[in-house]
């Protein structure tokens, strides 16, 4: 039986662009150097030889993606990516306050805005014509966001009393406000979604309907027909645990 062939970013992993890059150039600069010896000869071993590089490092680089998707296969991806790509930049931003920062709360927040940019990062990944939504979050809050955390940060570690309380306050109730908004951003982003699947189920409704059916027919179908036995419990429920908790194994960020 043949092996499978590989995907053409499997094919293009399996050697280092870079590596493969170099020996190319070499190669270019080594064959235009033997044709053509002198000083001329290595000017254009260097110019091909060049050349070789980065054309053979861009060839061996994978495609840039969006989820599965090549960004060259949607409408606006490279824009898309580069927005997914400075959200997730953000994140890190915020791995770094949560890390630096002392008081619980704050940390706490950090977190949970992480968390909520994450989802609202997710659901453009898998749907980018929605990806509006992004940058209107990112243009609006991203950089009034960072600048916030810095200064919190520096307040942090030397104001004191009243000072240090108020700051830290005010940034909490911030940071819920970014939540919010993030929040707020993906549901207006799947509210179209929402309107979809209402449209198709009442469009589904009326094709019975047109064929004769209905749902009122339907369930006077199941209520006139026994219920099914319930299946016999053969083994535990693999989705729960002892003390009830499903969500115990979560962690926070690091």
């Amino acid at each position: 039986m043949p092996a499978p062939k590989k995907s053409r970013d499997a094919q293009k992993a399996t050697f280092s662009p870079t590596a493969t890059g170099v020996a190319v150039g070499v190669v270019a600069f080594a064959v235009v150097f033997i044709l053509l010896p002198g000083i001329g000869g290595a000017v254009l071993g260097a110019a091909a030889g060049t050349l070789g590089f980065f054309g053979m490092k861009t060839l061996m680089s994978p495609d840039p993606t969006i989820g599965d998707v090549a960004v060259d296969a949607i409408q606006n991806g490279e824009k898309i990516k580069e927005r997914i790509d400075a959200a997730k930049v953000f994140q890190q931003t915020l791995v770094q306050y949560e890390a630096s920062v002392r008081d619980a709360a704050v940390k706490r927040e950090i977190r949970e805005l992480h968390s909520d940019l994450g989802k609202l990062v997710s659901y453009v990944e898998a749907n980018p014509q929605k990806w509006n939504s992004l940058t209107h979050w990112m243009n609006t809050f991203a950089d009034t966001a960072a600048s916030m955390l810095s200064n919190y940060s520096q307040q942090e570690k030397l104001a004191t009393g009243d000072a240090k309380q108020v700051a830290r306050a005010q940034v909490v109730e911030s940071l819920d406000v970014l939540e919010g908004a993030a929040q707020g951003e993906l549901a207006n982003a799947m509210n179209g979604d929402a309107i979809s699947l209402a449209a198709d189920a009442e469009a589904l409704e009326q094709l019975a309907k047109q064929d004769g059916y209905s749902t009122d027919s339907r369930q006077s179908s199941r209520t006139a027909t026994a219920a099914p036995a319930p299946l016999a419990a053969t083994s535990p429920d693999p989705f729960s645990t002892n003390d009830g908790n499903q969500w115990s194994g979560l962690k926070p960020l690091a």
